[in-house]
């Protein structure tokens, strides 16, 4: 049996503290079938809100830590 690709890969990214984190990856979750990956991309915050609140769903989301900070666009 060959492995499928998947067609679609869901990429938070974000940096610091955000009162929105969490509502991004419950809509994330709920948008997408169970075998679409999701990722939350923390580009290095100074905070560990970003892995901490990322691990209240690790069962469905990976989280990736940058060691210094790339900005946006080199996040993708």
């Amino acid at each position: 049996m060959q492995m499928e690709t998947p067609q679609l890969h869901v990429v938070i990214p974000t940096y610091g503290s955000s009162p929105f984190l969490e509502t991004a990856i419950e809509s994330a979750i709920s948008s997408v079938t169970a075998g679409t990956p999701i990722t939350v991309l923390d580009d290095a915050s100074p905070t560990g809100q970003v892995k901490e609140t990322s691990a209240r769903f690790h069962d469905r989301v990976d989280y990736i830590r940058n060691e210094t900070n790339l900005g946006l666009a080199a996040n993708f």
